[in-house]
This record gives structure tokens, sequence and C-alpha cells, in this order.
């Protein structure tokens, strides 16, 4: 799968009357044909949500053109997957019933319940309650109810700002799991640089969401634990190219991000 976005602008409505441009003229590629995984870093209130709504048909965008495999993209026809920063699961219900409500509305067969469950890790934990567990806990099921569609691609908004670093490299597991047996691809949106490396085979840093992504770091590299990547080349070579953007013109400053 590769997205192409071309001259995407994206306004919303302050207060009546008022209008602020939050995507302007934005133009970027996403190449999954050799990427399970690609990172956006960009700063804290820089429209990253905005952006993968418009991707996900979410929300509508002004004017410009969504390129999917050289054809516009119909969202009825991509199975294309947001899930919210926060954890999506009903609270009442176990964590079997939780997918296997989703399964059904979907006329699917119950043994995909087991499958998917297996996938995000969660395998003797059936009739535990969500929201009886930790935010990682609740995330897996975000996960698993995704996965009842058969998504082509999953759009991570921040999931991991509420987790500490252990947690983090279990969902990175999680995740490299569900990718390496269905083959599903995706796409994160983060201000904290060593979670798009942790979880990355590419990283576009995005100063702001306004013409074209000049800077795309290809990690030949995979690493395993955060302690492996604060001692990389590969973090000082990103932290530079941050760095870089960060003048008075840039609109943004190192803090705007986060380690």
């Amino acid at each position: 799968m590769i997205i192409t976005l071309s001259n995407i602008t994206k306004s919303i409505s302050i207060t009546e009357g008022i209008k602020k441009k939050v995507i302007d003229n934005f133009s970027v590629k996403f190449d999954f044909q050799n990427n399970n995984f690609i990172s956006i870093v960009a700063p804290f209130g820089s429209g990253k949500t905005t952006l993968l709504k418009i991707i996900s048909g979410l929300q509508k965008f002004d004017s410009g053109k969504i390129i999917v495999d050289e054809n516009e993209l119909a969202y009825s026809e991509k199975r294309i997957i947001y899930l919210p920063t926060n954890p999506v699961s009903i609270p009442w219900l176990t964590v079997e019933e939780n997918i296997s409500f989703e399964t059904k509305k979907d006329g699917l067969q119950e043994d995909k319940v087991k499958l998917i469950i297996s996938l995000i890790g969660l395998e003797g934990y059936e009739k535990h309650i969500p929201h009886k567990n930790s935010y990682g806990f609740r995330l897996r099921i975000s996960f698993g109810k995704a996965l009842v569609a058969n998504p082509e691609l999953i759009l991570l908004d921040e999931p991991f700002t509420k987790m500490d670093s252990v947690t983090k490299e279990e969902i990175f597991q999680v995740l490299k799991n569900i990718y390496k047996e269905t083959g599903i691809k995706f796409l994160l949106a983060t201000s904290n640089i060593l979670d798009a490396m942790l979880f990355s085979d590419e990283v576009k840093i995005l100063p702001k969401l306004r013409d074209e992504v000049k800077d795309s770091i290809k990690l030949v590299r995979k690493f395993s634990s955060y302690n492996e990547l604060l001692n990389s080349d590969d973090l000082t070579s990103v932290i530079k190219i941050i760095q870089s953007h960060t003048t008075e013109n840039s609109g943004f400053q190192l803090t705007e991000f986060s380690v």
C-alpha cells in the first residue's frame, strides 16, 4: 500500500466566523510496500489527529487529493482504521465479550475471537473486565476490536503517552506479532521521538503540517528496548534534524517534542 497526500488543506472553526488553518497545502507519501510501521513525528498541537482522521475518512478536507495505490481514495473500498489516544472498550464487558461483540455485528465466526485474543496477547484473560486493568491492557482490547474489520492499515494517535517504557516494549511485541501474522500495517502519529524510533521502520519529521515533507529517516536497525535507543547514533541523527528546524521562523522549539 502506498498513500500519497497532495496539497491537503484543512481549516477548523475556532469561534463563530473564525477559522484556523490546521493543515496547509500539505504533501507526504507513506510507502508501506517495504515498511510495516511508519511514524509521523510532529510537535504537540500541530494537527496530527486531524491528519489521521482525514486519512481514515472520519474528517473531510477542504482541498487536495489522497491517492492510494494510484487510485483516488474511496473510503468504502479501503480498510483503514483510526484508533484514538484513549483505549476503546466497553467497560462492563469481558475481554472475550468485547471482541465477540464486534464479530457478531459483522457476522463472523466465533473462532475468530480466539485468534484475535491470541494475537493481542490476552490468552488466559478472556473473562477479565477491562476497566479493572491497566491502560496497556485496555489498549490491547482496542487493537483486538480493530482486527475484527480485517484492516489493511491501523492509524495510531499518540497511544503510548500514559505508559512506562516496559509496557511500551510489551505493546511493541504485540504489534510486531500482529503485522507478522496478518500483514496489517501501522501509521503512528506522535510527538515522542523514542516511541517513533522503537516502533518504526521509517520516521517522518514534520515540523508543521504544511508544504512537503523533506526529512524522512529509514531505520535499518530495529531496537528491542529504550536503553538501546538512548545510546544509538540513529537517535542522535533524528534529534539533530529536529533541532535544525528549531528557528524563530519554524514556529516551534525542541521542547514541543518529548522523549
